[in-house]
């Protein structure tokens, strides 16, 4: 599999088996997102996909074992009308939560950084940053909540006197104007 794919959209296949190892040891692969007609995920499809920090379910949980996610350590997110989903909130050794409703805002905490966010059209637009007590650098996930991040608003990171570095993610599409204005102390913005 190719090293430098960063996300897999499963959802306009007929696809009803990921089989085995389609997606083994592809290094940066951060989420994937599954189409309800998926039944069984194979031992091994996501086996060492250090980087996946997501996947997606739209329907009801597939039949799958611990190893189809050996050497992988995604959070699984669902959809708020899914069915068939644990409710110890653990499937297949994985944590499983629902996702949120279009709209917001809402908040998810990074290391360093509290990220006021809403949700578009099944994307998140970061709305607001604010650096955690004694932090210098802030880094954008490519993904909150199972959800790509899309888009920093306007004057998202607006008057983060402190913030010396922000790192942003692969997958942005757009920066609102003024997103860092008065960032007074930021020496280095990655734009990957």
């Amino acid at each position: 599999m190719e090293s430098g794919l960063a996300e897999a959209d499963l959802r306009c296949t007929q696809l009803s088996c990921i089989p085995e190892g389609a997606f083994s040891g592809c290094s940066s692969l951060g989420a994937v997102h599954v189409g309800s007609k998926v039944r069984t995920v194979e031992a091994g499809s996501f086996k060492d996909c250090k980087q996946l920090e997501a996947i997606v379910f739209d329907g009801s949980a597939p039949a799958a074992s611990p190893a189809s996610f050996a050497g992988s350590s995604p959070e699984v997110y669902v959809q708020p009308d899914a069915s068939g989903w644990p409710e110890s909130g653990i499937w297949n050794g994985l944590p499983v939560k629902t996702m949120a409703a279009e709209g917001g805002p809402y908040e998810a905490v990074t290391a360093n950084c509290k990220l006021t966010y809403s949700i578009v059209r099944n994307e998140a637009t970061v709305i607001k940053a604010a650096l955690q007590q004694g932090a210098e650098s802030a880094e954008v996930p490519a993904f909150i909540e199972g959800r790509r991040v899309a888009r920093i608003e306007d004057m998202a990171f607006a008057f983060c006197f402190a913030a010396r570095e922000v790192k942003l993610p692969p997958c942005l599409r757009e920066i609102g104007m003024l997103a860092f204005y008065n960032c007074t102390s930021l020496s280095s913005l990655h734009i990957p």
